[in-house]
């Protein structure tokens, strides 16, 4: 019934879309049909997508049942091989949970990037995040893609721009990113867009991407995080910090705010700043 729905939401998306193009287009026909060929493509993903993170927020849902009923065994049962047992289907759970979390994760993410290239493409993808009964799917709120820098530059450094995402300067100190987590708790850190340099003279410093720049040992000095490229993203919880590069992903090192800037103790000349997503399951 689930793919019987989705293949009609389909078939009215490829005739409104066929309309849409026969009034508001010059391409000629091939382009139109590799067009509409792509969003019916896209579409027919993202509805997948959907119900894949359905059927993983439902198998995490019985999991997460599972466990309690466990533990609230384990807790009126002395040391024992029934004990044992209990503890073993226990430790199979939680590693089925830390699993099912990484993978939502990526389905979420998965949402998002097929959101974004509907919008790219003229194409409202929010008609398409409910489930095939109604059901509403936790999917990732939409994302302005408009570029920040069309509209008179990036947002201030530490500015929280929607969806995880955060402005980060070369020229500040450590930035927030408005998210906080727990050490141990699962942390995503990405690159999302823009450049810097740890100058403002771009023939002797060319603009850079998350990883940084290839300077010479001598530079090491200006480095906060040892072992990091100068001028690479790094990122700090609590007092631990890590060399983030174009991503981070695993256990967060301390507890508190997630903070980002650049790996160079000399902030005066540097120039430029990137978007940056950062997120927890």
């Amino acid at each position: 019934m689930a793919k019987f729905l989705a293949w009609v939401t389909i078939a009215g998306l490829v005739l409104s879309l066929a309309v849409f193009y026969y009034d508001r287009t010059n391409k000629n026909p091939a382009e139109q049909l590799e067009e509409l060929r792509k969003q019916t493509q896209l579409i027919h993903e993202l509805l997948d997508v959907q119900m894949q993170l359905l059927e993983m927020s439902k198998d995490s849902i019985d999991v997460n049942r599972r466990i309690a009923e466990i533990e609230d065994r384990l807790t009126r049962l002395e040391s024992g091989p029934q004990a044992a047992e209990l503890q073993r289907q226990l430790d199979d759970l939680e590693r089925r949970q830390r699993d099912n979390e990484v993978a939502t994760h990526d389905l979420k993410y998965r949402i998002h990037d097929i959101e974004v290239e509907l919008k790219q493409r003229g194409v409202d993808p929010s008609q398409y995040t409910g489930g095939a009964s109604g059901t509403t799917i936790p999917t990732l709120p939409p994302l302005d893609i408009e570029d920040p820098s069309k509209q008179g530059g990036y947002p201030d450094a530490g500015s929280t721009l929607g969806h995880g995402l955060v402005s980060v300067s070369a020229a500040e100190d450590w930035q927030p990113s408005g998210v906080e987590v727990v050490e141990g708790q699962q942390l995503w850190i990405a690159y999302e867009d823009g450049a810097w340099s740890r100058c403002t003279d771009p023939p002797v410093c060319p603009d850079t991407g998350p990883d940084g720049d290839n300077m010479e040992s001598e530079y090491d000095s200006s480095n906060i995080v040892g072992g990091c490229k100068h001028a690479a993203l790094i990122a700090r919880v609590g007092s631990a910090m890590i060399c983030v590069g174009a991503a981070y992903s695993g256990p967060s090192p301390g507890t508190g705010p997630v903070e980002l800037r650049i790996n160079d103790r000399v902030l005066e000349d540097n120039r430029g700043g990137m978007t940056i997503r950062v997120d927890t399951p």
